[in-house]
């Protein structure tokens, strides 16, 4: 066997919370998997009294963002500073904070220069537990911990490759590093869904290959050692079925799986070697219009966990944590957000065709529906057979034609069944079929988001075609690409002329 694989073998735990039964759970404090929560991605790796993450190498300012503390010295290795951490996170009403986790297995007996610099993971996390202990023997709340896995480590770590996360030993890496986390943290202060503790897992493009049995190895281990499950939430470029799934990058714009991501904004000026990227802040405007897409959500159909992102991420400038430069304008937004998201409140877009029951477009005349051009779906204006329509640019690769509903007609909710009439062009082609936003969340790649339609009857190549289709779990969410539903072509022209979208059962439209 490989040396490697026989290391990782004998890697103990790194705390002391393991060998859990059952029983020990029973009455563990949970979030239930139909409640809305607000959790925050933490992170904990700053030491400003010796520089780490506060100075680059060449001691220039490593942070876009400076924190507003008083409290001495910024460092994971000080309960103080935790304390004031999650008593400003309770400010912001934020429910749970999911602690960024570099940790190695074995890391606390290696001398390599890797696990050295990420021995910041298991102190920072020892140092929490002391304050939650104190806090447990007080009878004091705590605030739950779940585990943000940033599977960078699967790259990054003392044995300097690639962890192959299809063989035993790699998938036994995998796990490990969820058990070590889950072992310094003291059970009662686990952030649960359904009783089962949080991972949420950052991108899978680190390790060297990845099976679709990882998911249930690692809940069937972690079982075994902690008496309990675990509730996956996996990046969406994943393989495998995960409890929820989730988009790193929310900090750009909200994101919608069935875990949402919403932030403030973004700018990593302070990060080297990096090409600019700045998404302004607008003085809280960007975060408020990202909650704000979320709340015109039904509550019916959006999903009940929303990650902020972050709490602390200073590099990149996407904190809502008290800065310098902010103030604590961020966490009264959030603390305002996460009392609206957990009382239920909705607030649809309203509009120039609220309360219509059919919307419709032609190329010069738009009611209510916009042909999107895409990455995989560019458009340009066109005649075929003496009739004006968009057809694919065939300078552009792409087989797609996007078409999105006005929010103010219908924005996702559940709808009833929908009437799609498409006037499209057959001049040959193999196949073709629509693929829209469902309400089916296990219909398709994000939750459902490009649901396989009804298909094209077969080419005649007769030219100009209507067809006519009933939907009935539309959900017009914008998740289609930034749409509602798309026209597939297979070895043909994709060509439209008109589009008219009816909710059935409704009276005449207006």
């Amino acid at each position: 066997m490989p040396l490697l694989p026989c290391l990782l073998a004998l890697a103990l735990p790194a705390g002391p919370y393991t060998g859990l039964v059952p029983a020990d759970h029973a009455d563990a404090p949970t979030f239930r998997s139909d409640e809305p929560v607000v959790g925050t991605h933490f992170f904990y790796w700053y030491k400003q009294s010796t520089g780490k993450h506060w100075f680059d190498y060449d001691g220039s300012d490593a942070l876009t963002d400076h924190p507003l503390y008083r409290g001495g010295d910024y460092s994971y290795d000080r309960v103080e500073w935790w304390a004031r951490q999650i008593e400003t996170m309770r400010l912001a009403g934020i429910d749970f904070m999911a602690l960024v986790y570099w940790g190695l297995p074995g890391m606390d007996d290696s001398d390599h220069h890797n696990a050295r610099q990420l021995a910041w993971s298991n102190i920072g996390a020892r140092t929490l537990a002391e304050l939650v202990e104190g806090q447990l023997k007080r009878g004091e709340t705590v605030m739950p911990v779940g585990m943000f896995y940033d599977t960078s480590t699967l790259q990054t770590n003392q044995h300097e490759r690639k962890v192959d996360l299809t063989a035993e030993w790699g998938k036994e890496w995998f796990y490990e590093t969820i058990r070590d986390f889950f072992s310094l943290i003291p059970p009662r202060a686990w952030a649960r869904i359904d009783g089962n503790p949080i991972v949420i897992l950052y991108g899978a493009g680190y390790a060297e290959r990845v099976g679709a049995d990882l998911f249930g190895y690692a809940k069937d281990r972690f079982r075994g050692d902690f008496g309990v499950g675990l509730h996956i939430i996996k990046n969406q470029d994943w393989p495998g079925e995960a409890d929820d799934v989730i988009s790193w990058g929310g900090a750009l714009g909200p994101i919608l799986n069935t875990t949402a991501a919403v932030g403030p904004g973004y700018d990593h000026s302070a990060v080297p070697h990096r090409e600019p990227l700045i998404v302004d802040r607008e003085g809280g405007a960007f975060y408020q219009r990202g909650w704000e897409s979320l709340l015109a959500r039904h509550p019916a159909v959006r999903p009940r966990l929303v990650m902020v992102e972050t709490w602390n991420e200073l590099h990149e400038g996407t904190e809502v944590a008290p800065t310098a430069e902010h103030g604590y304008r961020y966490v009264h937004l959030t603390r305002q957000y996460a009392d609206l998201w957990r009382s239920g409140v909705y607030r649809p877009p309203t509009g120039l065709y609220t309360g219509a029951c059919e919307v419709s477009w032609r190329p010069l005349g738009s009611r209510g529906i916009e042909v999107r051009d895409a990455a995989d779906g560019p458009v340009r204006g066109g005649h075929l057979d003496g009739r004006m329509c968009l057809e694919s640019d065939p300078t552009r690769d792409g087989r797609f034609i996007y078409v999105n509903v006005d929010r103010s007609f219908a924005f996702d909710a559940p709808m009833g069944p929908v009437e799609l009439e498409l006037t499209y062009w057959d001049g040959g082609y193999q196949r073709g079929w629509i693929e829209y936003d469902s309400l089916d969340l296990t219909a398709s790649v994000r939750a459902g988001a490009f649901k396989s339609g009804p298909s094209l009857p077969p080419s005649t190549s007769e030219g100009w075609r209507r067809v006519t289709f009933q939907l009935d779990d539309m959900r017009f969410g914008d998740r289609c690409n930034r749409a509602d539903l798309r026209l597939v072509i297979e070895g043909g022209l994709p060509a439209i002329a008109e589009v008219r979208v009816r909710l059935l059962g409704q009276p005449e439209a207006r």
